[in-house]
């Protein structure tokens, strides 16, 4: 369950990528020009970008879910509400990423060329490969800061940890044995 849910995130996270390069594409070729040009405002063509990205996010989710539910037996133990919230808080991750690609970019290539260097290390960082108590403990540290962290553990909590929305002295030591 921990590697299932941490790659997933970690492709979300190629996917805003991807997005991203994407718009860094359009913007090369003309494109985003041409659609500046139409009679709408800058903040809904970059709210169609973020919900484009966002929706399709959203679907690669909910299909990984369903095949791992069907073929590996993840099942959500917790708050189903809490799952709801996490994909969608993971969904909209991605087309942060995607924009946050776009504006520091510059061009594809350099963009593409930085951004796997920083998803994989945020990945690593973040417990998605290996859980974090794995890692020495400034690493743990370290992961504090990192919104995959966060992510991961959101979606552990909503799956295979059991975990609603409270937290409890209770669910912090039931959480601690179950790593």
């Amino acid at each position: 369950s921990h590697s299932f849910n941490g790659m997933t995130l970690q492709y979300l996270l190629f996917w805003g990528m991807d997005c991203g390069l994407t718009f860094l594409r359009e913007q090369r070729l003309g494109i985003w020009k041409r659609l500046r040009s139409a009679p709408i405002p800058m903040s809904i063509l970059l709210l169609g970008k973020v919900l484009s990205t966002s929706l399709l996010a959203l679907i690669q989710m909910m299909v990984t879910f369903a095949f791992g539910a069907i073929f590996f037996g993840i099942t959500i133990n917790g708050s189903v509400f809490g799952f709801v919230a996490m994909i969608l808080a993971a969904a909209l991750m991605a087309a942060a990423t995607g924009l946050l690609v776009a504006a520091l970019g510059g061009t594809e290539n350099r963009a593409r060329s930085v951004s796997i260097l920083a998803i994989l290390t945020l990945s690593m960082v973040g417990g998605m490969w290996l859980p974090s108590f794995m890692f020495p403990e400034w690493v743990q540290r370290l992961a504090m800061a990192a919104p995959t962290a966060w992510m991961l553990r959101g979606l552990e909590g909503a799956t295979f940890l059991g975990m609603g929305f409270q937290r409890s002295e209770e669910h912090t030591s039931e959480l601690q044995s179950r790593l």
